[in-house]
Parts: structure tokens; C-alpha cells; sequence
């Protein structure tokens, strides 16, 4: 047995629509089960844009409908949300967030706040054994600082592909 909470605001006369988008739910779960086992052990998949506030239990309803299907779900949370001390409960592989767009946010004064930001999310996703995914990385030298900063996972779309110094070292020239 499980009790689902949740927190909706529907429009009125957009009852439709909503009812439209939770059943999709099912047919995405349904979609995911589909899928090839081999291929979905490989899979992880990642809940975005998870509002402040957004009670536990329906992160860990969304957590465990999917980890029937595949063994790694992150959790893409607002990088100022601090409620993170018990996320671990939801059940997800890992959690984090996309770094602001705002200009400075990685460079100049300004992104030493987000480096702290970085490193209570660290301390506290590890804490509960969890792994830190962060996305949204546009400065390089920011980009470089992850792994010191206790960053497990980063995407970056501005510097993609890259390569680290030691991959382009091994490489025949």
C-alpha cells in the first residue's frame, strides 16, 4: 500500500487538460517498460524542474514508479532550494541542479556565492549517499573547478565535446 500526496493548482476549465497530462504518466511508464532490459540498466533517468516545495512523498511516488523500470533516477532540483537534508528518502541515485544563467553566476565575484552554493549541496547530497549532478556549465575555468568543488556528474552543452588534459596527452598525435 502507498499514500500519494500531492499539490496541484488547476485552472478552471483546464480540468481536461490536466487529466490529459497525469495519465500521460501511465503511458511513460508504460513507453519505459518497453524498452530493451540491456538498454535500460545503462539508463538514468532525470526528474527536472522540481518546484521549491514540492512535497517528498510525490518525489519518491515519481522515484519508485520509475526505478521499477530503471536502476539510476536523479532528482533536477532550483539550486537555491536548502530543503535537500532528507531528499535521500526519495529514493533517487542522485540529485542537483542547473546553475543559474545569470551573467556572473560562474565568473567574478558572484560565482564565489555559487561555489558555496556547490559545496553545501555536495556535503549534503553525499551525506546520504547520494551522487551531485550539476548542469548548465558556460565557463571553463568554472567547468574545471567541479570535481574540487565535490561535483560527480556536470553537463555542459557550451563545451561539449571536450577532453581532459591526460585524454589528449594518451592521444597519438
Amino acid at each position: 500500500m502507498f499514500i500519494a500526496m500531492n499539490r496541484f493548482q488547476v485552472k478552471i476549465g483546464s480540468e481536461a487538460a490536466f487529466e490529459t497530462l497525469w495519465r500521460s504518466r501511465e503511458s511513460y511508464l508504460s513507453w519505459l517498460s518497453a524498452i530493451d532490459p540491456g538498454i535500460r540498466r545503462r539508463l538514468f533517468i532525470s526528474v527536472a524542474e522540481i518546484e521549491k516545495g514540492t512535497p517528498l512523498i510525490s518525489i519518491a511516488e515519481w522515484t519508485s514508479a520509475l526505478r521499477v523500470h530503471v536502476a539510476r533516477v536523479w532528482l533536477d532540483l532550483h539550486y537555491t532550494d536548502h530543503a535537500i537534508a532528507s531528499i535521500g528518502g526519495a529514493g533517487a541515485s542522485g540529485a542537483g541542479f542547473h546553475l543559474p544563467i545569470y551573467t556572473g553566476a560562474q565568473k567574478g565575484p558572484r560565482a564565489q556565492r555559487m561555489r558555496d552554493q556547490i559545496k553545501f549541496w555536495s556535503r549534503t547530497i553525499h551525506a546520504q549517499g547520494m551522487r551531485l549532478v550539476i548542469n548548465g556549465y558556460q565557463d571553463a575555468d568554472f567547468l574545471k573547478e567541479a570535481a574540487g568543488l565535490g561535483v560527480d556528474f556536470l553537463t555542459s552543452e557550451t563545451h561539449w565535446p571536450f577532453t581532459f588534459n591526460s585524454e589528449q596527452a594518451a592521444r597519438p598525435h
